[in-house]
């Protein structure tokens, strides 16, 4: 079973409602999604019929708060499986989630720091978590396919994080790459781990190797504009 988990708040709901239209429309393979919005903004989804809507906690920094809610998935889906799906990213037609495993088992792509660009910033925070040297970059593409168990196990590992998270530099924690250590240093072999080595196209990236990804984020820290709503209505 695999549970789609949006993490989303009132900003985005523009965007959320054409990434769960391409959901119902064109990703095939899933068998819940799972809705969380902060607590007292829950109203603001009481048109959704087909999704589960939960809520978690209000953060003073929901950008913190959006990864935090991420970590926690696990409390609040049925699947063996979560997809993260970000309420920015749309799916096009032929997308599967069939696509985000490899012999069975979910894709963690991975690439050096020294290839990531800005990303390079969320090194120094993932290191101070375990205390050691961390190698590679995690979050290569999105959507990204975790077992549940892995965000359980984690849980079990660090207690602690939402206090550790809350207290690092601003937009400077990535629970992607948090999260893809501890598998690169618990759990290789519940996950097929690939260097990450693609092409970028206008409907999704391209991994050697790997089915095309058919979904793309449109990063909506800068809002909704008129261009990317027609780009959006022509594409699902």
């Amino acid at each position: 079973m695999v549970s789609i988990f949006i993490r989303t708040y009132r900003n985005d709901l523009n965007w959320l409602d054409y990434c769960l239209k391409s959901i119902h429309k064109n990703l095939k393979g899933w068998d819940e999604i799972v809705v969380c919005i902060p607590t007292g903004q829950e109203h603001l989804l009481s048109h959704l019929t087909a999704e589960k809507v939960v809520v978690c906690k209000t953060y003073r920094d929901d950008y913190i708060g959006q990864q935090i809610s991420k970590l926690e998935a696990y409390k609040h889906v049925k699947g063996e499986y979560v997809l993260f799906v970000d309420s920015d990213v749309v799916f096009f037609e032929g997308a599967n989630v069939l696509d985000y495993f490899h012999d069975n088992k979910p894709v963690l792509l991975y690439d050096k720091w020294e290839n990531v660009g800005e990303a390079i910033c969320w090194k120094p925070v993932v290191e101070k978590l375990y205390k050691e040297d961390v190698p590679f970059e995690f979050m290569r593409s999105l959507p990204i396919l975790y077992h549940r168990a892995t965000l359980e196990h984690f849980a079990e590992h660090f207690p602690d994080i939402e206090s550790y998270a809350t207290r690092q530099p601003h937009r400077q924690f990535s629970e992607f790459n948090i999260l893809g250590f501890f598998i690169w240093k618990h759990e290789q072999e519940n996950y097929v781990l690939i260097e990450a080595k693609f092409t970028t196209g206008s409907h999704g990236n391209k991994i050697e190797g790997l089915p095309k990804n058919k979904s793309k984020q449109f990063w909506s820290w800068s809002g909704l504009t008129q261009k990317e709503r027609i780009e959006l209505e022509e594409s699902i």
